[in-house]
């Protein structure tokens, strides 16, 4: 093809043998150990939530997957692929349903705990996109190492992606929440960079990788009609039952290099999460210790903070507090 030095078209299919949703962050301690989102509704502890949700029989088609990659290399070097996915959801769109216990204990703090009941379904999952990287060979500086920096770029379409939202329709829900279906748009983009920087390390390059992304939903619900007929502000909730604003932005930073015949590697990554219901930030400081290729030993410190969860007292819950954590790990590879 004209312009294009590499071509290749790849696909795949997937028969649904077993189907495996995510294992994923939720309340309840004695089900996600201290991980467990620290949540309170209404003045009660969440604990574990019953999470009704029918899971595909193997080997039924609505578990079925498939999807397609062309790739390709053009001659001004720029990589590029195009994607496309048809498939299932693995964690499912879920509402309040009724049925709620109330277990004979309380937390630490004398708080009744609820042991909510939640009903939904694994909702299709459908979407087309595309990625490039280049070398941004102008911005080659010797004075830095003389490595030129990567740029990368990839967005995606998704259609009909399935919400929850806060909405009350009396006549479908009696506890208000209704589905509905949504266009969505991800995109995003970083940059790959290995520079030299004296003060910091002589011998080594530093990597230093920035990235920005967002997520838009389209049509996105102005307001939403209660059960008394006044109206609140519209909110979704994507599967898994986080908050899904119209606009959600995420920006992170990472650096790591390598010192003393690269047996010792520090690193340090920032995230920040811009959206509206949020706005929290995590940091990461690890340092490993690589003495030889088979052992790899591993500290690292862990710091979450959310800033509307910490000072918006009347919205209670603050899944992130009391999550700081300061971890040691051994691998050995065989």
């Amino acid at each position: 093809m004209p312009g294009i030095i590499e071509f290749a078209l790849e696909g795949f299919f997937n028969p649904n043998a077993d189907f495996i949703p995510n294992k994923r962050f939720s309340t309840g301690n004695d089900v996600h150990g201290i991980h467990a989102a620290d949540a309170l509704n209404m003045g009660l502890r969440v604990g574990v939530q019953d999470i009704r949700a029918e899971e595909p029989d193997n080997w039924d088609s609505d578990g079925y997957e498939f999807g397609f990659r062309i790739k390709g290399t053009l001659k001004t070097g720029t990589y590029f692929t195009l994607n496309y996915f048809n498939g299932i959801a693995d964690s499912p769109v879920q509402r309040p349903a009724p049925g709620s216990t109330f277990p004979p204990y309380t937390d630490d703090d004398g708080r009744t705990v609820v042991l909510p009941v939640k009903e939904g379904y694994y909702a299709d999952l459908e979407y087309a996109g595309f990625t490039f990287t280049h070398d941004l060979e102008s911005l080659y500086i010797s004075a830095l190492g003389g490595v030129a920096p990567v740029i990368r770029f990839e967005a995606l379409y998704a259609f009909d992606s399935s919400f929850r939202t806060d909405g009350y329709d009396p006549n479908r829900n009696p506890y208000g929440e209704i589905f509905e279906e949504h266009d969505e748009i991800w995109w995003g983009m970083g940059i790959d960079w290995k520079f030299k920087w004296n003060l910091l390390n002589r011998r080594r390059y530093i990597s230093f990788i920035p990235e920005f992304s967002q997520m838009h939903i389209r049509d996105y619900p102005s307001k939403f009609k209660l059960a008394d007929g006044t109206t609140n502000p519209g909110r979704l909730r994507m599967a898994g039952d986080a908050a899904a604003p119209e606009n959600y932005y995420i920006v992170s930073v990472r650096m790591d290099t390598f010192y003393l015949l690269d047996k010792w590697q520090p690193f340090v990554f920032w995230m920040r999460d811009i959206k509206n219901s949020t706005q929290g930030d995590m940091w990461l400081f690890k340092l490993n210790y690589l003495p030889n290729t088979t052992w790899k030993f591993t500290l690292a410190l862990y710091l979450l903070q959310n800033d509307l969860w910490k000072t918006v007292e009347s919205y209670e819950q603050a899944g992130l507090n009391h999550k700081d954590n300061l971890s040691f790990t051994v691998q050995y590879q065989f």
